[in-house]
């Protein structure tokens, strides 16, 4: 009976109404329901990290992608804190590492003493996710992101590799 009386407006407004309805909860459950792809070479060490970590004793880092000017991306702990590594330091270290034996450097490399490795690797790996603990790095490789990393004993230093999927991970 009620919808005798509704005649053309009635009926485009009903059916405009349940359109606007149908597509916008399927917006809602698409948006919702996306994995999010986890961006690890992003990451800005010195505004995501801790400003003082004692559990690091020493590390250091580079990553494969560029800053905003065009400068690869070098970080170090010194006695817990974050800081930059000269221009000439982090050359050399590149260098050293990858292009005087050459090897493929990796998307990221860090390196540290036994006793810091797992708090290196939580403060850096844990920035885009905190569910992450120290026991996710505890084996030699893993899988974080698209990336997929290594951890290797050189002495009394361990080195970790991480590379895309697809590239091959280097070893020294």
């Amino acid at each position: 009976m009620i919808f005798k009386g509704l005649g053309g407006f009635g009926w485009s407004l009903i059916i405009g109404i349940s359109s606007a309805v149908g597509v916008g909860g399927y917006g809602a459950i698409s948006y919702l329901g996306q994995k999010t792809e986890e961006n690890i070479n992003s990451f800005e060490w010195k505004t995501t990290a801790k400003d003082f970590n004692p559990e690091i004793s020493s590390a250091h880092y580079i990553s494969k992608e560029n800053d905003s000017k065009g400068k690869e991306v070098c970080k170090k702990w010194v006695e817990g804190k974050v800081k930059d590594m000269s221009d000439s330091e982090c050359k050399s270290l590149i260098k050293e590492k990858w292009e005087s034996k050459g090897l493929k450097r990796p998307s990221i490399w860090i390196e540290s003493d036994q006793g810091s490795i797992e708090s290196v690797l939580l403060e850096h790996f844990s920035s885009n996710d905190s569910s992450r603990t120290k026991e996710t790095f505890k084996n030699n490789e893993w899988k974080i992101g698209d990336l997929l990393c290594k951890k290797e004993n050189k002495g009394d230093k361990v080195e970790v590799n991480c590379s895309e999927e697809q590239e091959e991970l280097p070893s020294n």
